[in-house]
């Protein structure tokens, strides 16, 4: 070590001086970093904005109380986004089985003014906006047809969905549920930060997706944000389950399935890995899918 001139003091080599400096900086930007960690087991940040999302989708209900139906929509998946009952929502605008909607249609998302729920039932549907025509020869919207005259001319008022066959006959009678798991794999997410009751189970991408079980199919489709590919089954009255982010979908609106069936194949969560997000909804409101799914083995 060499002896400075001036103060006859010990110096430091210029190269121990440099990592000096070096291992400051990084103790410092270490200590510096801003960010929180995201608690809970397999809990990803991508996680918890992908939660917060689906739950803004489905309790932001518009400042109108109303929803304007879009291609694709139906009235389980509606109520769905918005955390309402299906069978509040076809009261409110009395709606009768099959639940058929039309693009245009304004849905009701709370009793009319003044009115309770079961009072509902006897209000009017929404006034729907003036269809497109379908006619390749004239593309200008056509005019409001009578709900009657509509009935009889459905190529120019196209349903939103395909309408289910059978209706809700198919559907398991109103009694106690046999759940099953949907799919194998670890159980990563039992419930979310936002306190949403679903959980996500990991896979394999393309691994089968089961129907919990037996039931019909009510919405299979990808028009709920935050859901990617999902499929909605009705199992009785009170009991609906959800299977998100599949890969593909096997079944379509108002097939009949039973527990155990194949329904679709596992696709990439918000994440990018695979896995799948079930829910279980009574009476519209989500439940803890492991209250009701038996204890698996091992």
């Amino acid at each position: 070590m060499r002896t400075s001139p001036c103060t006859g003091r010990h110096a430091l080599p210029l190269a121990g001086v440099w990592v000096v400096l070096l291992l400051m900086a990084f103790v410092y930007g270490c200590a510096g970093s801003g960010r929180a960690p995201v608690s809970g087991p397999g809990v990803t940040a991508r996680d918890a904005d992908s939660s917060q999302q689906r739950a803004r989708e489905q309790r932001a209900i518009p400042a109108s109380g109303q929803h304007i139906v879009s291609r694709g929509d139906t009235l389980y998946g509606v109520a769905w986004r918005y955390g309402l009952d299906y069978r509040n929502v076809a009261r409110w605008n009395n709606i009768r089985q099959p639940y058929t909607i039309y693009p245009g249609d304004r849905i009701r998302l709370r009793p009319p003014t003044g009115q309770s729920v079961a009072a509902a039932a006897k209000t009017t549907r929404g006034a729907p906006s003036p269809p497109l025509s379908r006619s390749s020869t004239d593309k200008k919207p056509s005019p409001p047809l009578p709900r009657s005259e509509a009935k009889q001319q459905p190529e120019q008022r196209r349903q939103a969905a395909a309408q289910p066959t059978g209706g809700d006959k198919q559907a398991a009678a109103d009694g106690p549920v046999q759940w099953s798991w949907p799919t194998e794999g670890k159980l990563v997410r039992a419930k979310s930060p936002t306190g949403e009751k679903g959980i996500k189970i990991s896979g394999r991408l393309k691994q089968p997706i089961a129907a919990a079980a037996a039931g019909q199919v009510v919405y299979s489709g990808s028009g709920l944000i935050g859901y990617g590919k999902l499929i909605i089954i009705k199992h009785n009255a009170t009991y609906l389950s959800a299977y998100a982010h599949n890969n593909e979908l096997l079944v379509k609106e108002g097939d009949s399935v039973k527990g155990g069936q194949k329904i679709a194949t596992m696709g990439a969560a918000s994440d990018g890995a695979a896995a799948l997000h079930f829910e279980i909804r009574r009476d519209g409101q989500p439940i803890d899918p492991l209250q009701h799914l038996p204890d698996r083995q091992g």
